[in-house]
């Protein structure tokens, strides 16, 4: 007895498997992005927050403003003299009904205060 037809279910069981670990490949990749994003938004708010403390404004409302800009909200943030410390949060989109949150923290100071 030869089984007719049993290529084509193989066929279609590999190919539908290849399309599945591509589509995680791809929400994988969307997590990292996320979390690049995340690091990124931390970086700049903490640069921003230091630059006008040494102007003598308010460092955590520029923050804020500048993680906004960057689609992240800023959740800590505090300034020690001209030194600051931004923890920024960036949310997923939803990727199979759950949404995931980044959280990362950057450290601004001004130039001379590392010389």
């Amino acid at each position: 007895m030869r089984e007719r037809g049993s290529a084509s279910i193989y066929s279609v069981t590999i190919l539908a498997l290849l399309m599945f670990m591509m589509l995680v490949g791809v929400h994988l990749s969307t997590l990292v992005r996320d979390t690049h994003e995340a690091a990124r938004a931390a970086d700049l708010a903490a640069i921003a927050a230091t630059e006008a403390a040494i102007a003598g404004q308010d460092g955590c409302l520029l923050a804020r403003r500048v993680a906004r800009a960057n689609d992240a909200r800023v959740i800590a943030c505090s300034m020690r003299f001209e030194v600051a410390t931004v923890t920024a949060r960036v949310t997923s989109a939803p990727i199979w009904g759950k949404r995931f949150q980044f959280d990362r923290r950057a450290r601004a100071a001004p130039a001379d205060l590392v010389d």
